[in-house]
């Protein structure tokens, strides 16, 4: 089948194709040498309607030529990941579209957040990094603190306040941080596997509190722009990567604090 044809049929537009068959997502089966015709067999119409789909689904093109060459078990895992992160971005959106309009319309006044300044001795913690996407971090922070938990156990030793996650990068739906997740501990402990036993230094630190809804992403982002801004206006420069921590697990009465350390000009 000839380009036009085989569009027709799959109901591609002939621009897509070829740019398809540039990217390797779907190639032709024959290029014409002299005329620079391209035919495709009717067996690769399953193939071209499953990239249709896919990009109706606004899956984006590096992903599509991941799939189309994926074995199914493969394609399922990569479709569900997919998925998990589309959801995290419509879930973003509707948590702030309705803010954001209430703000243009000045229909609500800007919560003002306390913080507060701590001085941070120095802690032993066990810890897992991991290079994730916003749509894998509620699970990973889980799974991550429940092997923490064994772990300190396991090696006869104490947890010794709130865990917590370090974020040394952005964590969204394109950028995977990484996040560090923590928990304080005490005794005589090894590290094993990923999982690693180091000191954080003493700092001094900017800390915002926040509680219920203003713990949901992205309500909590302004508690570290809180505590990043009272850090720049009073002639300080961070000293490290903010913490999260976790003082309840999420829900209706969720409490959680962002401690960012901060030191002298």
């Amino acid at each position: 089948m000839r380009i036009g044809p085989f569009a027709e049929a799959s109901l591609l537009s002939i621009k897509a194709l070829r740019l398809y068959d540039r990217l390797g997502i779907l190639q032709p089966v024959y290029l014409d040498p002299e005329t620079g015709y391209r035919y495709y067999q009717p067996g690769q119409l399953s193939t071209a309607r499953f990239i249709r789909t896919l990009r109706q689904m606004e899956v984006p093109l590096a992903l599509v030529r991941e799939l189309v060459v994926a074995d199914r078990d493969t394609a399922v895992s990569l479709l569900t990941r997919y998925w998990q992160a589309y959801e995290a971005r419509v879930l973003l959106v509707r948590r702030t579209t309705n803010e954001l309009i209430a703000q243009l319309q000045n229909e609500v006044q800007q919560m003002i957040l306390e913080v507060e300044v701590k001085e941070l001795n120095r802690q032993q913690i066990a810890s897992i990094s991991k290079h994730i996407t916003v749509a894998e971090l509620d699970d990973t922070i889980r799974n991550s603190l429940a092997a923490l938990a064994q772990f300190v156990e396991t090696q006869h030793g104490q947890t010794a306040g709130e865990p917590f996650g370090i974020y040394h990068g952005p964590i969204n739906e394109t950028e995977n941080g990484p996040i560090e997740i923590c928990w304080p501990v005490n005794g005589k402990i090894a590290p094993v596997d990923d999982i690693v036993v180091k000191e954080l230094p003493a700092t001094k630190a900017a800390s915002v509190t926040v509680h219920n809804e203003m713990c949901d992403f992205p309500h909590i982002l302004k508690a570290y722009d809180t505590a990043l801004d009272w850090i720049q206006a009073n002639g300080y420069e961070m000293a490290d990567s903010p913490r999260e921590v976790w003082w309840t697990a999420p829900g209706p009465e969720a409490k959680m604090e962002i401690v960012w350390p901060f030191r002298e000009r």
